[in-house]
């Protein structure tokens, strides 16, 4: 399978090893990778970036998912490869189809083969970014304080459409 993942001469030394140690688990060198904290942060901020798959075929994928998730101790590094691989059009795409296939929604399928930190990152790349953006804002306000870099970082690097779209969602899920 291509890989496809962004270029940028600004990547740290601890995403530069992400992206390595993500490279040797697609190729069966290491079994796992440790996701914690802020790899997990780093994970998802890749993500972000890919660009739309030309290749593209929705029903394939959701096959190829839902092989995965009945596999034996559970295909992980296919599941990876297909949803970190694919813009968040595709990846809805890849829902959509995977539901129409299985009758069963994908979240849940996946939160029900996947645990811990892998969970959350696989299950925060099935969100819209204005679902990921709203979830993020409201995370912000939870315990002690706000964690204003997280709504400052948001609210100022979205358009103004970008924004209405949060807001919108931010009503709809909260």
């Amino acid at each position: 399978m291509n890989v496809r993942r962004p270029v940028s001469a600004t990547r740290s030394r601890e995403q530069w090893t992400l992206l390595q140690k993500t490279t040797l688990l697609e190729r069966g060198s290491v079994t796992s990778v440790e996701l914690t904290g802020n790899v997990l942060a780093q994970l998802l901020f890749l993500c972000i970036w890919v660009k739309a798959y030309t290749n593209f075929d929705a029903k394939q994928d959701a096959l190829n998912i839902e092989t995965a998730i009945k596999t034996k101790g559970v295909d992980v590094v296919t599941i990876v490869n297909i949803l970190t691989n694919h813009s968040s059009a595709q990846r809805q795409d890849i829902a959509f189809a995977y539901q129409r296939r299985t009758k069963e929604e994908l979240k849940l399928a996946l939160k029900s083969a996947l645990s811990g930190h892998l969970e959350i990152a696989i299950l925060s790349l099935l969100k819209t970014p204005a679902q990921y953006d709203a979830s993020a804002l409201k995370a912000s306000k939870k315990g002690l304080g706000t964690d204003e870099d997280s709504v400052i970082e948001i609210i100022c690097s979205r358009t103004n459409q970008g924004l209405q779209d949060i807001n919108r969602v931010y009503k709809e899920m909260y």
